[in-house]
């Protein structure tokens, strides 16, 4: 769209709206001094420069006057050229209307928002150029001050590049550091090695509206984070199986569902787990568990690499937003998955094996040169194919809900009574205790002198036991799980 300007004594009544612009480069002395260069259909004025910041080229702003009577109301265009001079590529053109004569025998400064952004590099060179279409007026040269560039005129002689500057500034918008990856759905995906064969807890952030593909197994659906190779196979994997996420081991072939829908836009957060000597497989979706069940309890030996946006099969291809994964050789607690699910990890976690924070590019711009997804263990870097890296789509973007820089506290355990499947904390304890399950069990309570005070059915995940109204003393937890084992635990109350 072509822009009009107008002016009313010394205000430009012009405004730039929506960007975040930071001033970039200025040779913008408050003297009239220097020289009055005209600009018209057959006559044009060029400046070169030195971007200092990497970012968006959005807006230029220039001094323009009616020097001798000189102007004509019209349509004039400005250039933005690659490199130092006329000979690089046209970045931008924009044609912009000035309707109402400047103030004579003195300048006006004239904001011109560029008809699109050009993506400029820190300590590239570039050229502006401005001439008349069907107007004429006035523009300030000054002295020679501006030491990165030059002055041109008449579609580019030099002869006075070290005599005068063109009176200008130059307004970069500078982009978001990226908090996440988009993927496209049509061939975007991250190929990183797999470094364990037993138990593990996969977790990862993902955002999304679209629909998956449908079956009746994990590997039917678009493929998220998946170790699927076809045919019958020890593999594993998740994936958006229509509307829900679904998360399945193989040999044989089980898969468990989400009962959120996880398709609706807003970041879900995804955790699943499998335990290698029962089979068992559990879902999360936010923290809470949605899905249980036993499956394979043999190794996990199919292939050596996991596929981020896709499977080994690259028979289908996830369309929305990944953060935030993080592949642990155990099975993680309820607790240690929604204590740190919304805060980055310190990396040095005991279990953790792999690590990808997905925080490097920039939003929507030009990220051709990151092509490497960083695990932060610093042991099993990915490598992304097929992104176009470059604008809003298929490419490292910024605005997902785990904020960059806020870490996880550590926790201790000294409070934790802590078996294989099962945890009690805090203790000792005024009577409330917290036991967390990773299967279906019986609790029952006893006293010192063998009375049961306490017996209670619990779920998966964290249940709560209340012996306030007893006695302070040593009490003991016996367990009883689906499998008939027993376990027995100490437990004070305060």
């Amino acid at each position: 769209m072509k822009q009009k300007y107008f002016y009313s004594f010394l205000l430009i009544l012009v405004s730039y709206f929506g960007i975040s612009q930071t001033l970039d480069q200025s040779n913008a002395p408050v003297s009239i001094g220097g020289g009055s260069f005209t600009v018209s259909p057959t006559q044009d004025i060029g400046q070169s420069f030195i971007a200092g910041l990497t970012g968006n080229l959005s807006k230029i702003d220039i001094r323009v006057g009616n020097w001798g009577s000189a102007f004509v109301a019209g349509d004039f265009q400005l250039r933005v050229i690659q490199g130092n001079g006329y000979g690089g590529t046209v970045l931008n053109s924009t044609t912009f209307s000035i309707t109402t004569s400047p103030i004579a025998d003195d300048y006006q400064e004239l904001s011109i928002v560029l008809s699109s952004p050009v993506a400029v590099t820190s300590g590239n060179s570039y050229t502006i150029d401005i001439k008349g279409v069907t107007g004429t007026v006035s523009t300030h040269g000054a002295s020679a001050n501006y030491a990165n560039g030059g002055l041109y005129f008449f579609n580019g002689n030099n002869a006075m590049y070290n005599s005068y500057d063109l009176w200008f500034k130059t307004f970069v918008s500078t982009p978001s550091p990226a908090t996440h990856l988009h993927f496209d759905g049509a061939d975007d995906y991250v190929d990183i090695p797999k470094a364990f064969t037993s138990d593990f807890t996969i977790e990862y952030w993902m955002q999304t509206t679209a629909t998956g593909l449908t079956g009746g197994q994990w590997f039917d659906g678009s493929s998220i984070v998946n170790n699927e190779v076809g045919g019958v196979a020890t593999d594993f994997g998740t994936s958006l199986l229509g509307s829900k996420l679904a998360f399945g081991v193989g040999s044989p072939d089980i898969t468990i569902l989400s009962t959120t829908d996880v398709n609706d836009g807003t970041w879900k957060h995804i955790a699943v787990t499998w335990k290698q000597s029962t089979g068992q497989m559990q879902l999360y979706i936010n923290g809470n568990l949605e899905a249980s069940t036993f499956g394979s309890t043999a190794a996990r030996t199919a292939s050596d690499f996991i596929k981020i946006g896709t499977a080994n099969t690259f028979v289908s291809f996830f369309n929305g937003n990944i953060d935030e994964l993080r592949i642990w050789n155990k099975v993680l607690w309820p607790s240690d998955i929604q204590s740190t699910m919304n805060c980055e990890l310190q990396a040095t976690e005991s279990g953790l094996v792999a690590y990808y924070k997905f925080n490097q590019g920039f939003e929507n711009v030009a990220n051709a040169s990151v092509t490497t997804l960083n695990d932060f263990t610093g042991l099993y870097n990915g490598t992304l194919s097929n992104f176009a890296l470059s604008g809003s789509a298929s490419n490292w973007k910024a605005g997902s809900t785990v904020v960059t820089g806020n870490t996880c506290t550590v926790l201790g355990s000294s409070d934790f009574v802590t078996e294989n499947n099962l945890k009690i904390y805090p203790n000792p304890s005024t009577g409330i205790f917290t036991i967390e399950s990773k299967e279906e069990i019986t609790v029952k309570i006893y006293d010192l002198v063998g009375k049961v005070v306490k017996a209670q059915q619990m779920n998966v995940g964290i249940n709560l036991v209340d012996i306030s109204n007893h006695a302070a003393g040593v009490y003991f937890v016996k367990t009883f799980g689906v499998s008939g084992n027993t376990t027995t635990y100490k437990v004070i109350k305060k």
